[in-house]
């Protein structure tokens, strides 16, 4: 179960709104008022007298719809969930290797384009899908899996939804493959000339950091075997 001082940022997205700073402020705004549901507003918020007044303020707001305020939550709680799923969570300098149970949301949303945008007339909104991601029963010592993506690609079926997510987290293993070619091959400091001569060497390397990264998760997975094996 969430903190009472996390829930309301897990629970309220900012993509509802125009501007995500209005999405901010709906957190905090929740997050004061669920401390103290039955007073009056300037009873809830008593730390300040200004406190008071920003929620008055937001209120009046006029860029800020009720429906915006309802789907900023509906976006983590209103979707169904459509499944669950397993998956390896390698291991970081603040984590051991485990293995995840998640659950999966997937809804579609429209993203406005911002009311204060000069040239907002020559943009159209844009639709995207959404999946939240949620880690069930973590273990004590472990950071909650959760994770909200966003992406145009099809999510009408918990296999679509799992391929998206399946992709997300191997970014750990990118990004390592990444770093690879930078330290291990230094690939920028190759002073080519050309870019066809710095794709192909580029092409060359990747082979080489794959290979790199193969010897260095064999030798995780299998320390008592000989170098000479891999």
């Amino acid at each position: 179960m969430a903190r009472l001082q996390d829930w309301s940022s897990q629970e309220i997205h900012y993509s509802a709104f125009d501007d995500c700073w209005h999405g901010k402020r709906v957190q905090e705004v929740v997050r004061c008022l669920s401390k103290h549901p039955g007073q009056s507003v300037p009873q809830a918020a008593s730390e300040s007298k200004s406190q008071s007044q920003s929620i008055y303020r937001l209120w009046a707001n006029k860029r800020v719809k009720p429906e915006q305020i309802r789907a900023s939550h509906h976006m983590s709680v209103g979707a169904a969930v459509l499944g669950q799923m397993n998956i390896e969570i390698p291991r970081n300098p603040e984590r051991v290797l485990r293995t995840a149970c998640l659950t999966v949301r997937a809804m579609a949303v429209k993203i406005e384009v911002p009311r204060h945008h000069k040239q907002r007339s020559k943009y159209q909104p844009i639709q995207l899908n959404i999946i939240l991601v949620e880690e069930v029963n973590p273990p004590q010592e472990a950071k909650p899996i959760r994770w909200l993506l966003l992406t145009t690609l099809p999510v009408e079926t918990l296999a679509q939804v799992w391929q998206c997510v399946r992709w997300y987290s191997l970014r750990w293993l990118i990004e390592r493959f990444h770093y690879t070619l930078k330290s291990g091959c230094k690939i920028e400091q190759l002073q080519l000339e050309t870019k066809d001569r710095l794709l192909n060497a580029l092409a060359t390397y990747s082979i080489v950091a794959w290979r790199l990264m193969h010897l260095t998760y064999c030798a995780r997975l299998h320390p008592e075997q000989s170098c000479e094996i891999a």
